[in-house]
């Protein structure tokens, strides 16, 4: 398992190493933020952006309603809720839905990542982009796991959000291997590309 974990890891370093050579290629993601998310501005978007980037994947980022990516790419629609039911998904900052069939895709919610960036001193922005760089990759990954480190822990720890104030949290190494396969699928055709908001 550690051999194919380390091939699938040097593959993905090749892509990034690719990406860095033709920055102008199409997006691997399209993401869609849906009118009236207001929250959402560019700084947390280029930090995402940022993030992603580093594991060699491209992110274009959009107003409104999700379409179709024509160049094949996976296509990711994002909604803020303001106020969501105390009860529902206590402690969770967003949900992704990769798996649902037909309308998938991430709701933010927004009040939740406001306070936990109160309460842990980190930048609003931040927060939010992490928040969403790790439901975007539950997307990508199209599994329901999380790691042991980095931005796709299940819960973020007091020291995450103290290195999360001054650098972004980076991804394991399997994450960037799962990414890629995805993203390898997408470009073969083996896999759907548009994950509709829920």
């Amino acid at each position: 398992m550690k051999a194919k974990l380390a091939a699938g890891f040097l593959m993905a370093m090749q892509l990034v190493a690719g990406m860095r050579m033709n920055p102008a290629a199409a997006p691997d993601v399209t993401v869609y933020v849906a009118a009236g998310a207001a929250p959402f501005g560019l700084q947390a978007k280029a930090l995402a952006g940022s993030m992603f980037a580093a594991a060699g994947v491209r992110v274009a980022w959009r107003n409104g309603i999700p379409k179709p990516d024509a160049m094949g790419g996976l296509v990711v629609g994002v909604r803020f809720d303001e106020a969501p039911a105390r009860d529902y998904r206590p402690g969770a900052l967003a949900v992704a839905y990769p798996f649902a069939q037909g309308s998938r895709g991430i709701t933010v919610f927004y009040d939740r990542v406001l306070a936990t960036a109160r309460a842990s001193g980190v930048e609003e922005y931040r927060v939010t982009a992490h928040v969403l760089v790790h439901e975007i990759t539950h997307v990508l990954e199209r599994i329901d796991r999380h790691s042991e480190t980095g931005v796709m822990k299940a819960h973020w720890s007091r020291e995450d959000y103290a290195d999360m104030a001054r650098t972004p949290l980076p991804f394991a190494e399997e994450d960037i291997v799962w990414i890629h396969r995805t993203l390898e699928g997408l470009r073969n055709g083996s896999a759907a590309t548009t994950l509709d908001r829920p």
